[in-house]
């Protein structure tokens, strides 16, 4: 009996054994399949990617899981709660098809409403256009393009289905769409389909506007929307607005993100106030009016539909006609039929160009009422420059539009008069938009202004608080007579990026890191760093999924202090970093040993390839109004403007690559690489590929030269002397050049903070009465300035430690969150403004002119007197100060190749006008 447990306990252990091996190569050869197939389509589209790999490891679980489930309760229009399945669906029903204006009908009743449904397709007719007919190639295309693994419509045809024979699928429907075509009537079935509902966030699930609906078709159906909506693709060409993105190639969301950070600092380069309102139209898929569209019956004379005008043929017109007479949807799992009068259908392939067209003609309206009251923002003057004359400069600065959404650029010579120009101008779009039909949401995260932070917060800009605290600006709206609160916030979040009042990069920086930080973590042991499976394998995977995420932005960055290039860079290195293991902080794998081991190149030439991609993309696109933006901030900052980061693209390249030097060399480099991309569109990135071989075959030297001794020809750089280093640590044996090397390595190592900061309690200096917003600002002025710091000597004792954390308690916090990527914790710099006094007296200033009888114990015990060491220790504090001065010789660290050698001198200064 003990031998057969113990034999069956051996095999027992053996079988577990053999099986973890083949579950661990079965999961090593299931990634090897993913990373061979991995295309770029698939890295456009890392959700999709990232729920593959995570099928690998149903283990993996994020730290902060952000799953969650809807309650299927719901809260009726009275705001009690459904009691029956039956009222929820209802309910449902209710609130969608009032969106949409829909009724419910039975089914048996559908024929009858179709039949005198708007709009009627032939009118105007007969239509027949050879070019509105499909082809069959358009229809093998299109087959080719569906996307696998998505929900499928009533009739249960899957993508899937399709893909099994893209021929015979292509000749079974050509004859359905052939025959739609010719008769402008498609099937009913193609008409609608079931409505599912998706929650927004996890507050408020149980009300019905913390959901959208989402309308699963027939798939045949969309293949046949789809080649409609290449018809309209070229005639919406000519009407969409300059910044308009969504719609067409060559223009994302990442073009209207640099047009607005352009302007942002273009105008507090011009030393004028900038304001940005964000729009945010409630429901406005759901709530187009068809009308405005294609031609009804029902419209008055002066209302003409947009298509009929703009849409290729009268034909295409008839087409979408009939496409929006007749629409229903149902309920997932219900049988009521929800008639559908209003709307684009949203989840259709034409919903968003038809919504495109509405919205570009509302969003032209709008501009030309801002023109009619001289409320049109003005365009910046752009000197003549030696590049992309073949763009015209706009007559004025459009709406910046991404799908529903929208924001207005503005500015003033003063922060009250930005402020009366965005009630003005807000106003009137608001007016103009309930004009239309249309709803704007106000709210932090939906119709807010962003006003820059150089105007300030104070009382004469007009701002108001509401009942939570938050700043803001009324808004009238004259035609629905009511007044709307249009908060004013200090960053924003819309599908390009975050924004900022004071237009820094950082929050966005943070944001970015910490979401491609969120893909990393749950699959850093089990994948990533894992040594049992292939190194191509993990790096493929870790550059789709995480470091994707993080470089693609980066081209439409514009970084206005060095600290934030730095930043990037130190990011960059974090996350290759991912692909390795350490066991302590000291044992951190070096950057270039990370970049090695990666196949990766440094982050100055991995951000000069992101923005040598968008510089192509923008010489052959457009949109002329970012253009010209580019040329304008450039022309008043050289250095710090986007066209500015090419030169310190140039300078990255030119380590590496010889010929590059020549333009560094030419009289203006920037036009000279802008020349090279009209000549030759990829002669520049192929430069800066070739920068990238380069620097792996220095770090190939590097790391053979890792652990040799010095070559008896190359002499060791010299010890430095204590004249090279006065400033030594009193705690212990370390010396150092400056004076604030010395302070930051005394508060890292020893805990000993500057003398300034036992001084600054509150964001308010207590000597000059000036409120600075934040303790840290305050630290600063007291820190440079000697009259104020020893005024606080003579008026308070030096903070302990313990008092130091707590009045840092609240930034530290803040900081915390805008590290984690937490944007909305970000407050603006304001200007220091004075408070009111009289200022708090020193003890010399109490006892003054009295005389010795007047001067009472009580008047002695109240006042206080420094200790002699406490001045003198702020007295030598100043006196030792050290001065760095401009920095002629030192280069940035990504800028010197790895090995060691000397790299090219690259500090040459450009004439911004090429004169």
């Amino acid at each position: 009996m003990d031998a057969s447990i113990a034999r069956a306990l051996d095999c027992f252990t053996w079988l577990t054994s053999s099986v973890r091996s083949l579950v661990k190569q079965d999961r090593v050869a299931y990634l090897q399949g993913l990373a061979s197939r991995v295309t770029l389509a698939d890295v456009q589209r890392p959700k999709d990617l990232y729920a593959a790999v995570r099928r690998a490891f149903p283990g993996a679980r994020a730290a902060r899981r952000a799953n969650f489930q809807a309650l299927p309760a719901v809260l009726l229009a009275d705001g009690t709660t459904a009691l029956d399945p039956a009222t929820r669906v209802l309910r449902w029903a209710e609130y969608f098809g009032e969106q949409e204006a829909g009724e419910a009908i039975e089914l048996a009743d559908y024929p009858q409403h179709f039949s005198s449904a708007q709009p009627d397709p032939s009118l105007g007719g007969p239509h027949f256009e050879i070019a509105a007919l499909p082809t069959l190639q358009s229809v093998e295309q299109q087959i080719l393009a569906l996307p696998a693994r998505k929900a499928v419509g009533p009739d249960g045809i899957a993508a899937e289905l399709l893909h099994v024979s893209v021929v015979h699928s292509a000749a079974a429907l050509y004859p359905v769409y052939l025959k739609t075509a010719l008769g402008l009537r498609e099937p009913a079935a193609w008409r609608g389909g079931n409505l599912i509902c998706l929650a927004k966030r996890a507050s408020s699930l149980m009300s019905c506007s913390a959901f959208r609906s989402i309308l699963l078709e027939s798939v045949p159906g969309k293949l046949w929307h789809r080649i409609l909506r290449s018809q309209l693709t070229a005639s919406f060409a000519g009407v969409c607005l300059d910044l308009q993105a969504g719609q067409l190639p060559g223009i994302g969301t990442d073009s209207v993100a640099l047009a607005v950070r352009s302007y942002q600092q273009l105008t507090k380069r011009r030393g004028r106030r900038c304001g940005l309102v964000f729009y945010d139209v409630r429901a406005a898929f759901y709530m187009l009016l068809r009308q405005t569209l294609v031609p009804t019956t029902e419209q008055d004379a002066t209302l003409l539909g947009l298509l009929d005008r703009l849409a290729p043929s009268a034909h295409t017109t008839a087409l979408i006609s009939d496409l929006l007479r007749g629409t229903w949807f149902r309920m997932d799992g219900a049988a009521a039929l929800i008639l559908t009068h209003r709307g684009g259908r949203p989840g259709d392939p034409l919903a968003d160009i038809l919504f495109a067209f509405s919205f570009s003609a509302y969003l032209r309206a709008a501009e030309q009422a801002l023109a009619s009251k001289g409320l049109s923002p003005p365009v910046p003057c752009a000197r003549d420059t030696p590049f992309w004359q073949e763009w015209e400069p706009p007559q004025h600065i459009q709406f910046g539009a991404w799908a529903d959404d929208f924001v207005n650029l503005r500015d003033a010579l003063t922060g009250p008069g930005l402020c009366a120009d965005i009630q003005a101008s807000t106003g009137l779009i608001t007016a103009h938009a309930s004009a239309v039909g249309m709803t704007l949401t106000f709210a932090v995260d939906k119709t807010a202004a962003l006003i820059s932070s150089d105007c300030g917060r104070g009382a004469d800009l007009g701002l108001r608080s509401d009942d939570t605290g938050q700043l803001g600006l009324d808004i009238h709206d004259p035609v629905m007579q009511a007044w709307h609160f249009l908060p004013v916030v200090d960053s924003y979040k819309h599908l390009g990026g975050i924004v900022t009042a004071n237009g820094t990069a950082g929050t966005d920086l943070s944001f970015r890191f910490s979401k491609a930080q969120g893909a990393l973590r749950p699959l850093y042991r089990r994948l990533f760093s894992a040594p049992d499976i292939p190194q191509k394998v993990r790096k493929l995977l870790l550059q789709a999924l995480v470091i994707s995420r993080f470089v693609f932005t980066a081209a439409s960055q514009i970084f206005g202090a060095e600290i934030y290039k730095r930043q990037w860079c130190r990011m960059y290195v974090v996350l290759w970093r991912g692909l390795l293991r350490w066991s302590s902080a000291e044992a951190t794998p070096h950057s270039y040993e990370v970049l090695r081991f990666a196949a990766a190149t440094n982050p100055l030439l991995a951000l000069a390839h992101m923005r040598a991609v968008f510089l192509r993309r923008l010489t052959r696109h457009g949109p002329a109004t970012l253009i010209h933006l580019l040329k304008a901030h450039w022309a008043v900052d050289p250095v710090r403007s986007w066209l500015g980061h090419l030169h310190d693209d140039l300078r990255a390249v030119a380590v590496y690559v010889a010929p590059v030097q020549a333009l560094l060399s030419a009289p203006c480099p920037v036009a000279a690489i802008l020349e090279s991309v009209v000549t030759d569109e990829h002669w520049w990135p192929r430069q800066i590929k070739l920068a990238s071989s380069r620097f792996a075959d220095r770090l190939e030297v590097w790391a053979g030269q890792r652990g040799r001794t010095m070559p008896s020809g190359i002499a060791p750089a010299p010890e430095p002397t204590e004249e090279d280093r006065p400033f030594a640590c009193q705690w212990c044996t370390a010396r150092f050049r400056l004076r604030k090397h010395l302070a930051a390595h005394a508060a890292k190592s020893h805990g000993i903070l500057c003398p300034a900061r036992h001084f600054t309690p509150t964001s308010t200096c207590q000597a000059c009465l000036r409120m600075y917003h934040s303790v840290e600002r305050a630290c600063y002025h007291t820190k440079r300035s000697r009259e104020c710091l020893l005024r606080l000597a003579h008026l308070m004792p030096p903070m302990t430690l313990a008092q130091i954390r707590l009045a840092d308690a609240e930034e530290v916090q803040r900081r915390k969150k805008l590290k984690k990527g937490q944007w909305q914790a970000f407050e603006a710099t304001t200007p220091a403004q004075p408070t009111f006094g009289p200022r708090r007296p020193t003890r010399a200033e109490m006892l003054l002119g009295l005389d010795e009888e007047d001067v009472t114990l009580d008047l002695l015990a109240r006042t206080f007197r420094p200790k002699p060491s406490v001045l003198a220790w702020l007295n030598e504090y100043f006196d030792e100060a050290s001065r760095e001065g401009p920095r002629t010789s030192t280069a940035g660290y990504w800028l010197q190749p790895p090995s060691g050698a000397p790299s090219v001198s690259v500090s040459i200064v450009v004439s911004p006008f090429c004169e």
